[in-house]
């Protein structure tokens, strides 16, 4: 495919391409190109003259970043290019395809890029009030999806914070609809939405990348969809999901209910989109079932904690020292508001080694106790229920 003087090998961890020196502007067009993948890098390989090595990113975005720098210094084309980047052009419009063309995009009337085509976003950033034009406001799940999606996603802290309701209440980041453009998200803790804003600028509207996103929000209106909600489980992490959903053939949003939280458990609720209009009822649900099996939690026989599938090491908790005397002499006491689920008292002793605690809380030291084993004759704890047949809604 390539000129043979280009000498490209392309192997799992990185591409080496003979290229001559890049100049200035080619290296802030790279830059700007990066996008959502600011983690792909491109240096000299040692002890060669031309060759140079790109790393870092996903396969995939690394051979998409080599055709963009080929084709930028004039070195090679691909006959079946876009101008931006395909992936990208899927999730905005459905009949965007693997083998759509250039001529077949510009022919699509209602699908203007051009606005996109001259523009870099200011170097050095901008600033939260700049970023106030044109906001849409949407549901949790919905701004889920889209930041996970078009977002810069490198930083996952700051994408966990913004999901918290302890999160900061704005901050801008990269969003590739489809060129790299600032954007505001804020969120609003009362309602629990979500509102994207824009800059807006002679080179690039606000409109225009509002429109985008209203875009970006009727193409998700036709994806079937499931919502699965899981009770009484552990609370949903991205980073724990964040290769799960890099590898599923699907759109994967999630919230977690945080005013309910008993015992560390919680209630979650994961829509589950099918991907570029392609319905696979099974395989969306089969995704929901794999998500409930790592959050679902189980008692255990030996020692009597809940578990879940991730960590299967069992301990027994003992107290070293010994019960004595509570102030009053007495070996135990009783408080009228420490009781148990049907209502008993619960005794509270006095240790040597920790002081006063309930009967019922675990021991200051633990010992190993092998693997969990199940307890079959206890309850379920964690459940999961699926709903079909949704009529989408962007305040989800």
């Amino acid at each position: 495919m390539f000129p043979q003087d280009l000498n490209v090998v392309i192997t799992d961890k990185e591409i080496e391409v003979n290229i001559p020196k890049l100049t200035a502007e080619d290296q802030k067009y790279m830059q700007n190109w990066q996008g959502t993948e600011r983690n792909i890098l491109i240096r000299p390989k040692l002890k060669t003259k031309c060759t140079k090595i790109i790393a870092g990113g996903t396969k995939e975005r690394r051979y998409q970043y080599l055709l963009a720098l080929l084709s930028k210094t004039g070195l090679f084309t691909d006959p079946g290019a876009l101008k931006f980047d395909r992936k990208i052009l899927m999730h905005l419009d459905h009949r965007i395809t693997a083998i759509t063309t250039q001529e077949e995009l510009d022919n699509m009337s209602d699908f203007d890029l051009k606005p996109f085509e001259n523009y870099s976003r200011p170097a050095g950033g901008v600033k939260p009030e700049e970023c106030v034009a044109d906001p849409i406001t949407v549901g949790p799940a919905t701004a889920a999806y889209i930041v996970s999606t078009f977002a810069d996603s490198i930083d996952i802290d700051k994408l966990e914070k913004t999901f918290d309701d302890q999160g900061e209440p704005g901050w801008v980041t990269t969003f590739a609809i489809p060129v790299p453009v600032f954007v505001l998200i804020r969120h609003n803790f009362s309602q629990n939405t979500y509102t994207f804003s824009f800059k807006d600028s002679p080179e690039l509207p606000s409109k225009v990348i509002h429109d985008m996103f209203v875009r970006i929000i009727n193409t998700l209106k036709q994806e079937y969809f499931i919502k699965a909600t899981i009770t009484d489980a552990d609370p949903i992490e991205f980073a724990q999901f964040k290769q799960k959903i890099e590898k599923s053939n699907c759109y994967i949003a999630f919230t977690t209910n945080f005013e309910r939280i008993d015992d560390d458990l919680t209630d979650s609720y994961i829509y589950i989109f099918s991907r570029y209009g392609e319905s696979n009822k099974d395989a969306l649900e089969n995704i929901a079932k794999e998500i409930f099996d790592i959050l679902k939690v189980m008692m255990c026989k030996k020692c009597k904690h809940v578990y879940n599938s991730t960590n299967d090491n069992c301990f027994l908790y003992y107290h070293p020292g010994q019960r004595i005397p509570i102030e009053d002499g007495e070996m135990e006491e009783f408080d009228e508001d420490e009781v148990d689920e049907d209502g008993n008292p619960i005794p509270i002793y006095n240790w040597s080694c920790c002081g006063e605690m309930r009967a019922d809380e675990d021991g200051c030291k633990k010992k190993e106790n092998g693997k969990h084993q199940l307890d079959t004759t206890y309850p379920e704890i964690s459940s999961l229920k699926i709903e079909y047949d949704l009529k989408y809604n962007e305040k989800f």
